[in-house]
């Protein structure tokens, strides 16, 4: 798998195969390790332990070299065909931060959490800039471009809820701002999961939103200026 790109699909079948046959091994060492307990337990029992952290390294890698192939091939299809537009200008910004996620232990929620994150930003920063001249229908197709990437790591994992995440964003954000805002979302979904990439896990969703940080705030509408020109969109 190491002979291949990184982001590439023989990688990944490489990592398929691998997987495979790790399993194959550790249900072997676990079968060794029934027969022969009363006789060198101990080194049978470090063979299961060293077959089972081989299955979840391997898992690891290959969830997540997967699950950045089909966000990859989303954020593509959304791409156009004129060159140097707003949305493939945004769009390749985006991929090219996916490309630069390495980290085995990223789970799919905080994998939807960056990429909503930098969605918003890269979108926002393109709209203030006269030079990318972002129209309204580049932001709706880079947002929905965004959304259905989101969307193919939540079918992917039942526990994933695209929604939850996105409002947890939104609430964290009216509360604390830019500053803490994201790492605040970080710690409050990375707290609740597991450590490594999760699979069969139910996601409570009550746990991406600190209710006793939320639950007192009201937004007043009535103080936005509206005739002032800030909202004219």
């Amino acid at each position: 798998a190491y002979q291949y790109p990184f982001d590439s699909k023989e990688r990944l079948l490489c990592l398929e195969l691998a997987l495979s046959l790790a399993i194959r091994a550790s249900t072997d060492a676990e079968a060794l390790l029934r027969e022969n307990l009363h006789k060198d337990q101990e080194y049978f029992e470090q063979e299961e332990t060293r077959a089972l952290d081989s299955v979840k390294r391997i898992s690891a890698a290959k969830s997540l070299l997967s699950d950045k192939l089909i966000v990859l091939n989303v954020l593509g299809n959304y791409m156009n065909n004129v060159e140097g537009s707003p949305v493939n200008i945004v769009l390749s910004q985006v991929i090219e931060t996916v490309n630069k996620i390495q980290h085995l232990e990223l789970t799919p929620e905080k994998f939807v959490e960056s990429l909503l994150v930098q969605g918003s930003l890269l979108s926002s920063k393109a709209t203030v800039n006269k030079v990318v001249g972002l129209s309204e229908s580049d932001f709706r197709r880079i947002s929905l471009a965004i959304h259905k990437a989101c969307m193919s790591l939540e079918n992917q994992y039942s526990h994933v809820d695209t929604g939850n995440i996105s409002r947890a964003l939104v609430r964290r954000w009216l509360i604390h701002g830019d500053d803490n805002m994201k790492s605040s979302v970080s710690e409050s979904i990375g707290n609740n999961a597991s450590n490594g990439r999760r699979f069969d896990t139910a996601l409570d969703d009550t746990l991406l939103i600190d209710d006793e940080d939320t639950s007192e705030f009201v937004l007043d509408l009535k103080t936005i200026t509206v005739g002032a020109g800030i909202w004219c969109d």
